[in-house]
């Protein structure tokens, strides 16, 4: 990619510049992107350290669900978003989920192409088979121009959300659906009973797969900035994110720029562990635990990156 249209500028092995013009958002995103560097640059941390944490920038992007929703411009209302698509009369009722603790209703697109492709789950309680399933939260996912997946949450009054609600599902934030659908429309995994006049598993099966065919022709016909066939891009920028949130000693001394002695003495008396996935990282803090111990003031983040958080920042 030649220097004028590059979206990465790196200006020393530490530091690089992002070019949000370059990376394909659209101009409403621009702006919301531009206001959140503005926060940044006014913290303590932007300042002394020339830049902010690539870690915490994450944080406040892709894991902050009020900052993502406004990034990816999410309808502020469920009703918003239904008037911009159109659902087939047959739903697939999952009675077994390996996401949702009870049953759910999956609404399908009555069309394939890209903007068309829509998926607006139901989460409830009570029984599909016994006719009294009411529904009390609302997941969608839909794609952008790009080809990205884009996700949203609605409560059970149609407003977003930054979490689901964990007595229906365990689907958590935003976040967490990319850790699962990185690039596609996901199938159900367990063997669920047929209801009458709904979609069989095969046949709702047959519908996930023409919507990924759809969207990999979309990708293909469209400026590949992202190559989908990396799969490992994205399981290091979870890294990136998880070693941030949980970060180790040595992971601590190179972003405050201090020796690892100077960083456990200053986190004397705060308990260590390791991560449940990556055990490689070995002994690990818990990001809220310790962020007030660092040498210079920084923008909150959540208190987590993929459940509900006690704090979720919305700043923007």
């Amino acid at each position: 990619m030649d220097q004028e249209h590059e979206i990465i500028k790196w200006l020393s092995p530490t530091h690089f510049t992002l070019n949000y013009k370059n990376a394909g958002f659209r101009p409403e995103a621009i702006a919301v992107l531009e206001n959140l560097n503005r926060i940044l640059q006014s913290s303590e941390e932007h300042r002394l350290m020339k830049g902010v944490d690539v870690g915490r920038f994450i944080m406040l992007t892709i894991n902050s669900s009020n900052h993502y929703f406004k990034i990816v411009g999410l309808p502020p209302t469920l009703d918003n978003y239904l008037d911009n698509y159109e659902f087939s009369e047959s739903k697939a009722l999952v009675i077994k989920s390996t996401i949702a603790l009870g049953n759910r209703i999956i609404n399908t697109p009555s069309g394939f192409a890209s903007d068309e492709i829509s998926f607006f789950c139901e989460e409830g309680v009570e029984n599909h088979l016994e006719g009294n399933f009411t529904s009390k939260e609302f997941e969608v996912l839909y794609f952008m121009p790009n080809g990205q997946i884009r996700f949203g949450l609605y409560d059970n009054d149609g407003r977003l959300k930054s979490a689901a609600n964990e007595s229906l599902t365990a689907a958590g934030k935003p976040g967490k659906c990319m850790w699962c659908h990185e690039s596609s429309v996901l199938p159900v995994f367990q063997n669920n009973a047929l209801v009458e006049t709904d979609l069989s598993q095969v046949e709702f099966l047959g519908i996930v797969d023409r919507a990924n065919d759809s969207i990999s022709k979309l990708r293909m016909n469209t400026n590949r900035m992202i190559n989908y066939e990396n799969t490992q891009d994205h399981t290091l920028m979870e890294l990136i994110y998880i070693s941030f949130m949980e970060p180790s000693v040595q992971r601590l001394s190179n972003e405050w720029e201090i020796p690892e002695s100077e960083v456990i003495q200053r986190l004397t008396g705060k308990a260590t562990h390791q991560h449940v996935e990556f055990t490689m990282l070995g002994e690990v803090y818990f990001r809220n635990e310790i962020d007030n111990l660092s040498p210079y003031e920084s923008i909150q983040v959540p208190t987590s990156a993929r459940e509900p958080s006690l704090y979720e920042p919305d700043l923007l």
